[in-house]
């Protein structure tokens, strides 16, 4: 498996998760009286259950995808989370869009610092 492919799967597994989760949840009022009425859980409803999941989880993915496709690992990471607090937000109304720009920029600070901190090692390693 080349490692766009290899890099490609927990983005998918990631995205997967939050979307089954917030979608049972979202369900779940729909899935209890359906089967307090019937008895069962109705196939139509699994259905659109499976529907929604799949249109959510293309649209949540489609740009990450394809920065991974093009080597871009950690730009496709950072726009999944983004996608993610966003999906979040317009689901729950939990806005979480403010804290993963907060993450994202905190994280390129920490990486900055290491680098930098790596070259003045080196420097003084040199002398």
């Amino acid at each position: 498996m080349n490692i766009s492919k290899t890099a490609a799967l927990p983005a998918v597994g990631i995205a997967a998760a939050a979307v089954i989760t917030l979608q049972m949840f979202l369900y779940d009022g729909e899935i209890i009286l359906t089967q307090a009425s019937s008895g069962r859980t109705l196939t139509q409803l699994i259905a659109q259950l499976v529907i929604t999941i799949a249109v959510h989880l293309f649209v949540i993915l489609m740009i990450p995808m394809l920065l991974i496709a093009r080597r871009k690992f950690l730009t496709g990471y950072a726009v999944l989370a983004l996608s993610l607090a966003a999906y979040i937000q317009i689901t729950t109304d939990l806005s979480l869009i403010g804290a993963a720009v907060a993450l994202i920029a905190f994280s390129v600070l920490v990486f900055c610092g290491v680098v930098k901190l790596l070259e003045w090692l080196r420097y003084l390693r040199a002398d």
